[in-house]
């Protein structure tokens, strides 16, 4: 099958370019954990990555979002702690449906990462999920833009893929997927429930990854009105945010070799 015209999901970006990219891998670890306790329970998870730390912590009770939470103890911009507060819209939801509505809110008063926890939180308390690990390993790409991603949950694989320009190009099964253009509908009306939710996070851990190929936490910081094709994606790309929101200096982090041990944060 011949490989579709590749799509451009990241934007030319006025940073210079990572000297270290292509010997190197992008790792990310989603942390769930969840408490019973009476006429309710409470879950956490803890998302940790090149680019981010941060959390979201979700207490339902009665079958209804009672209270959330949210902590940023890494970000990108200098505005993205505001979005948190935007996670106060659930409160008050019924569980059931909770996460659907979440991705559908609109990305400018949210982050990106935070929204996508929550949701995923969400999801797991629905469906009664017990604590898991889950964590991504997606390899700088090659010369050739080619590129290999795994995901593992609990220390066990349960996916691993070969991608060329973006697209699927092993397993045979799912050659010729493109991970962008598409793919959101593609898994709603393929998968359901957590299988639905490994895609969601597969999709946008392979997008993250994709920014490794710039040093986008120089000193000074930027701007980041100079992104004007990228107005209006999350909050700190939204007005009054943008455009006078600046990039934080010396927030990435390189975890090729590995990540950190786990934190159980309480």
């Amino acid at each position: 099958m011949p490989l579709p015209r590749r799509t451009k999901v990241v934007p030319d970006l006025p940073r210079p370019l990572n000297p270290d990219y292509g010997s190197g891998t992008f790792r990310r670890r989603l942390t769930y954990r969840v408490k019973a306790g009476p006429g309710g329970a409470t879950a956490r998870m803890h998302l940790l990555d090149v680019f981010h730390d941060m959390q979201v912590v979700i207490r339902v009770e009665a079958g209804r979002v009672a209270a959330v939470d949210g902590a940023m103890a890494r970000h990108p911009n200098t505005t993205c702690p505001g979005a948190i507060a935007a996670l106060q819209d659930l409160v008050g939801l019924p569980l059931i449906g909770a996460a659907q509505t979440l991705r559908q809110a609109a990305m400018s008063r949210h982050c990106t990462h935070l929204r996508d926890a929550a949701s995923w939180v969400l999801g797991a308390l629905e469906r009664g999920e017990p604590d898991f690990i889950t964590e991504f390993a997606v390899t700088d790409a090659d010369a050739a833009d080619r590129q290999h991603l795994t995901m593992t949950t609990n220390g066990v694989v349960r996916l691993a893929l070969d991608l060329e320009a973006m697209v699927i190009t092993a397993p045979a099964a799912l050659a010729g997927r493109a991970m962008f253009g598409g793919f959101g509908r593609w898994v709603d009306a393929t998968y359901a429930g957590r299988e639905a939710d490994d895609w969601r996070m597969t999709q946008i851990a392979f997008f993250v990854a994709r920014g490794r190929r710039w040093r986008v936490d120089g000193d000074p910081g930027i701007a980041v009105g100079v992104e004007h094709s990228r107005e209006g994606v999350c909050h700190a790309f939204t007005r009054p945010s943008f455009p006078d929101a600046l990039s934080i200096v010396g927030f990435t982090r390189d975890f090729s070799a590995g990540l950190p041990p786990v934190e159980e944060v309480e």
